[in-house]
């Protein structure tokens, strides 16, 4: 289970011991390294497990004031419900927007020939092919007429 807030992240850790308990800890990462934030306690068996999982929860919760992204399967929607619309690559989109502004490529404030610059770099195609590209790819669409 993670929890996460700021750059910090939080995880519920679960170790045994030299004893044959499972050791129920919080724990964040810091340089790589795993950093014990919080011992809960220790179980010998999975009802005290699941006991002091839920435990970890709470206290992380009340530490974050989040609630957990996973883990909580009551929460969920059954995927029957869903309607998959598709898939957007809009961190690529930002970043090589970003590196033509850096490069001062957007100093004219053309957006289309911006964009069109944009998907030429991940897939060449002709203009009109490259307007659907912008379309399919990123969910921008162009008038042909500006082309």
């Amino acid at each position: 289970m993670a929890f996460t807030t700021g750059f910090m992240s939080y995880h519920v850790w679960k170790v045994k011991t030299s004893s044959k308990a499972i050791a129920v800890q919080v724990i964040k990462y810091e340089d790589r390294k795993r950093v014990v934030v919080k011992h809960i306690g220790s179980a010998h068996n999975e009802d005290e497990v699941t006991i002091l999982c839920n435990n970890a929860a709470n206290w992380i919760s009340e530490q974050t004031k989040q609630i957990p992204i996973f883990g909580q399967e009551e929460r969920f929607i059954p995927i029957e419900q869903c309607e998959y619309l598709g898939f957007q690559y809009t961190f690529l989109y930002e970043s090589l927007l970003h590196l033509q502004a850096r490069l001062g490529y957007t100093y004219f404030g053309n957006k289309l020939l911006n964009d069109l610059v944009t998907i030429r770099i991940i897939e060449p195609a002709s203009k009109v092919r490259s307007l659907e590209l912008l379309e399919t790819y990123f969910n921008i669409k162009h008038r042909r007429r500006r082309l």
